[in-house]
């Protein structure tokens, strides 16, 4: 994916998106891979979501600032824990999708492009349900969780 960041609306905006909520993790942001998306909640600034509809569909994101070290956390709002005084502390390819695909503006009402709406994306999480409901209800997950 293409850089699309621009830090000079970016900086004078301050994280104006950053601090209303986190962005949206996708399977892809880990390579599909189960361990690695245990590593990053393991890491205590990722937590496991869901779209409260019937039946929740679980999802990782990225920890708001308060909440860093709770494995699930399905509140609304919250800065991102990435954000710094510079911006965000991940490189752009480390950094969730929903970000990643942020058009930043210089009204800074900043948009995704069409077919990024957070239902579709949560939807991709479907096919690895089974793994994020066994991590978050394995005794060996939750002994291995340091920081709980």
């Amino acid at each position: 994916m293409e850089n699309n960041e621009n830090k000079s609306i970016c900086s004078i905006c301050g994280g104006r998106c950053c601090k209303r909520m986190p962005g949206l993790n996708i399977p892809d942001d880990f390579n599909n891979d189960i361990r690695l998306i245990f590593k990053a909640l393991k890491s205590g600034k990722y937590c496991i979501d869901w779209w409260e509809d019937s039946p929740n569909i679980y999802y990782i994101r990225p920890a708001t600032a308060d909440k860093i070290g709770f494995l699930k956390d399905p509140s609304w709002g919250g800065t991102c824990n990435f954000l710094t005084a510079n911006g965000c502390s991940l490189k752009f390819e480390e950094r969730p999708y929903t970000c990643k695909v942020l058009i930043p503006n210089e009204t800074f009402q900043c948009g995704h492009t069409v077919g990024n709406d957070k239902y579709s994306l949560v939807l991709k999480w479907k096919p690895i349900q089974k793994e994020l409901i066994e991590l978050m209800e394995s005794e060996k997950y939750i002994s291995e969780m340091s920081f709980l």
